[in-house]
């Protein structure tokens, strides 16, 4: 069994989310706690997790890197198996390069979502999904604005310098928290919000001593990856270049020391 401690940040999180409230249609809880590699709240978030261990320390901080949601049911099913997440994945492995090659220490990040949850179906697409939650159902804009609270109280818990945002699927969770993220209310791509020079804020969140620098990053899977990150325009980089090129100067925005990257 994993030794856990309650005054571990991460210990905190889940006792907040035991206190989140019910889940709409469409949406499943996580009941079960994954003890190696995984995304909050499937996991611990934490990258250098192991089961039977000790959780490493939260990067207080440090890095957060914010993915929509943590998988569908079935997905976190075979994860639950595992006791890990396959690191190894169209998720984990591109993700990990990346941050590798932009001289960001994975353990210095926290690795979570904005909404809260499990996606049931494993049918239709991640895209469709999330439409389908901003719509007018009561129960599902009740959810957005409680997956909105506990994002806030995931910040306030990690005090992030640097938030990197994988995917605009979760642009409408995050962007309330903050004024300076008003056009990501109002861009619906890449492209848009790089020509409005707003891929990269510094944002001061609600109980938050410094500043965050945010940064919108295309989601890492394939094909959705490809797809989106050639809209990407920075200086005069374009594409992955880009996308390095935001992170290398939220580094030095957010007054982190880059890291080897040889965790990853």
């Amino acid at each position: 069994m994993q030794t856990y401690s309650p005054q571990h940040t991460v210990e905190y999180l889940f006792r907040q989310l035991a206190q989140f409230g019910s889940y709409p249609k469409g949406v499943e809880p996580t009941s079960r706690r994954i003890e190696g590699l995984a995304f909050f709240p499937g996991g611990s978030g934490l990258r250098l997790a192991q089961p039977g261990l000790p959780l490493p320390p939260m990067p207080v901080g440090g890095v957060m890197v914010l993915g929509h949601i943590f998988n569908t049911v079935a997905g976190y099913d075979q994860s639950v198996r595992d006791n890990t997440e396959n690191e190894n994945s169209p998720t984990w492995r591109p993700l990990l390069n990346f941050l590798a090659a932009c001289r960001v220490a994975a353990a210095s990040c926290f690795f979570t979502n904005g909404y809260m949850g499990l996606k049931a179906n494993p049918a239709g697409s991640f895209g469709a999904f999330f439409r389908s939650l901003l719509g007018d159902d009561r129960d599902h804009r009740d959810y957005i604005e409680r997956c909105q609270g506990f994002l806030l109280k995931q910040i306030q818990a990690q005090q992030p310098r640097l938030l990197l945002v994988l995917g605009k699927d979760v642009w409408p969770v995050l962007a309330p928290l903050a004024l300076e993220l008003a056009s990501w209310t109002t861009s619906r791509t890449f492209r848009d919000l790089d020509e409005c020079h707003d891929a990269l804020v510094r944002v001061q969140f609600d109980g938050l001593l410094h500043q965050t620098v945010v940064v919108a990053l295309t989601q890492p899977t394939q094909p959705y990856h490809r797809r989106n990150v050639e809209q990407r325009i920075y200086g005069d980089q374009t594409g992955d270049t880009a996308e390095m090129a935001l992170v290398r100067t939220a580094h030095q925005r957010s007054w982190l020391q880059p890291g080897t990257g040889d965790d990853a």
